[in-house]
């Protein structure tokens, strides 16, 4: 499924979470995860991928804990910033084996 970022914001309700660069505001991950249809969130592994190629994969603990920014920046607190993804183009979702 594809979605704009607009259609994102419209789906699910904004948060703030504390990162050790300041407050951040997005939607949240978990919350989205849901909205969009995903019935085992817990089940999953999710890659994010960026328009630079950049990708990272993050489990289910990770990503209830992030938010997706207006400008299409994902955040985590209390992660290593590599996993700070920029430029989010899409969100696969890896079904664990």
């Amino acid at each position: 499924q594809e979605y704009s970022i607009d259609q994102l914001f419209s789906m699910v309700d904004t948060k703030t979470i504390e990162t050790n660069e300041g407050d951040k505001t997005g939607i949240a991950l978990d919350d989205l995860m849901i909205k969009v249809g995903i019935s085992c969130t817990s089940c999953n592994e999710y890659i994010i991928k960026a328009k630079d190629k950049n990708q990272q994969t993050v489990n289910w603990d990770v990503m209830k804990t992030g938010i997706l920014t207006e400008h299409s920046r994902v955040y985590f607190p209390y992660t290593a910033h590599s996993l700070w993804v920029r430029d989010v183009i899409e969100i696969e979702v890896k079904e664990n084996e």
